[in-house]
């Protein structure tokens, strides 16, 4: 019995270790261990396999060389394209000379090649950076007769399945639909900066739609002492604060008289170096303004129409008044909410405040007298002012009339945004235009000394071209301005 185990052990130590004897025998003992890998290529068989479509090529790797180091390549080719592979397997280095690689398999498509055709291949193994090994054993041709196969019954090859994700091209972020966690991550940031962008939109909007504040101020001409009430720049200080806007009436009463300001640049183009910077209604009885009525333009209003402003002399009436229409349209609107049957018949001041840079801007003030319906100017002058600061600050102020004695209050409701589109297209136009006083009137002015007999020769205008109202003595206006 102890015969028979010894017999036993002795012969499975023998089938384990014969496998390791015939590869050293068969090891070339002369190889360099530092040398190239030499692999050689041995084809067992080939199969069709009908469930996948492919040839399957069994082969084996057998290393005669140098350990490799880098990963080899086998590759098929067909004789009649012997520049692109059919098919390309990776394998890993091999060992020392000995060592090999048994069972590998290389699939081939099938619908590659005709049904019932005879396909000669070329198998090489390739290692990087060293080309082909041999031509002899690392290189072998093989015939494969293609089974008759029907191309429709061919299995569809698998396509990798669409990206399930979306990419938001501001953010630059790719979010997987697939991946609940990711989606659920990525809607929440998106849905946090959709609600900032809304809240920053709505903030803007108020900022924009509030009016405003017209504020408490006095034109910088006003705060000079009075003058003299019988000398020309007396005269003209009285006649200062009846200068509400820029507009002289059209036609007119004869012999009224009508003050106007003119606001100008530097250049004297009108406006120019000014901006509007409020814009507001306000009912008024005999005792006031009355605060309640108050209604003030937005600053996106107030913004556009300053901006139309420097536009409007270059504009035709029509267009103009077509640009002011919404703006007119929305004070009405808001106004509209103010009037009741018992207000209604109040005038309402419509005033604008204008802001100009000291330097940049003047205020030139015109006196008229009607003659023959037509208003004539007698004089023109620039006021005395003092500027604390940087900014000028100077309004016009527009009447436009309640609700009449004959008209209904849905009929002056209707009229008002009109008229309030007419106010505006006259502050931004530079008036009526009047005609020079080439003769003294026959009635002096109040506050004017009389007019003294004079030749024809005298009452003529002087050479200087600068007018002057009745019993009034020439004036510099240079001297008279004082900014």
């Amino acid at each position: 019995m102890s015969r028979f185990i010894v017999l036993a052990l002795t012969s499975l130590i023998a089938a384990l270790l014969l496998p390791h004897v015939t590869q050293a025998q068969q090891a070339d003992p002369d190889v360099d261990p530092d040398a190239p890998p030499d692999y050689r290529v041995n084809i067992f068989n080939y199969e069709y396999a009908e469930a996948t479509g492919e040839i399957i090529i069994n082969y084996g790797i057998y290393n005669k060389g140098g350990a490799g180091q880098e990963p080899a390549t086998v590759e098929v080719f067909e004789l009649d394209d012997p520049d692109t592979p059919v098919q390309v397997d990776t394998i890993d280095p091999l060992g020392p000379a000995g060592d090999s690689l048994d069972n590998a398999r290389l699939p081939l498509p099938v619908s590659r090649f005709e049904p019932g055709s005879q396909q000669v291949l070329r198998i090489l193994v390739m290692v990087p950076g060293e080309g082909p090994l041999t031509m002899l054993d690392n290189e072998l041709t093989i015939s494969i007769a293609i089974p008759d196969y029907d191309p429709a019954t061919l299995p569809q090859p698998q396509t990798e399945p669409a990206a399930s994700g979306i990419e938001i091209p501001l953010l630059g972020l790719w979010v997987e639909l697939g991946d609940p966690d990711e989606f659920t991550v990525t809607a929440a940031v998106i849905l946090v900066v959709v609600l900032l962008l809304i809240i920053t939109i709505l903030v803007l909007r108020i900022l924009l739609r509030r009016p405003p504040a017209f504020g408490n101020w006095q034109p910088p001409y006003a705060t000079m002492p009075p003058l003299d009430p019988n000398s020309t720049y007396g005269i003209r200080q009285a006649w200062q604060p009846h200068a509400q806007n820029n507009v002289v009436p059209t036609p007119c009463y004869a012999g009224s008289v009508h003050a106007r300001k003119m606001l100008l640049g530097m250049d004297g183009d009108y406006l120019s170096g000014w901006r509007i910077g409020a814009v507001r209604m306000t009912q008024y009885d005999m005792y006031g303004r009355v605060a309640r009525s108050q209604v003030l333009a937005n600053t996106a209003q107030v913004r556009r129409l300053s901006r139309l402003a420097r536009k409007a002399p270059k504009m035709e009436p029509d267009r103009l008044a077509r640009r002011v229409r919404p703006m007119a349209r929305h004070l009405a609107k808001q106004f509209r909410k103010k009037l009741n049957s018992r207000n209604a018949m109040l005038p309402i001041a419509l005033d604008v405040r204008l802001l100009g840079t000291h330097g940049e801007v003047r205020i030139v003030f015109e006196l008229y007298e009607c003659q023959s319906g037509q208003p004539v100017k007698l004089d023109s002058w620039e006021p005395e002012m003092t500027v604390l600061g940087k900014t000028i600050y100077e309004s016009y102020t527009f009447t436009i009339f309640g609700q009449s004695g004959g008209e209904q209050l849905k009929d002056f409701r209707k009229r008002l945004p009109a008229d309030i589109e007419r106010v505006l297209v006259d502050m931004l136009r530079t008036g009526t235009t009047t005609t020079e006083r080439r003769s003294p009137p026959p009635d002096t002015l109040s506050g004017t000394q009389p007019v003294q007999a004079q030749s024809a020769e005298q009452a003529a205008p002087d050479q200087s071209g600068v007018d002057t109202a009745a019993g009034m003595e020439p004036v510099d206006h240079d001297a008279d301005t004082q900014h």
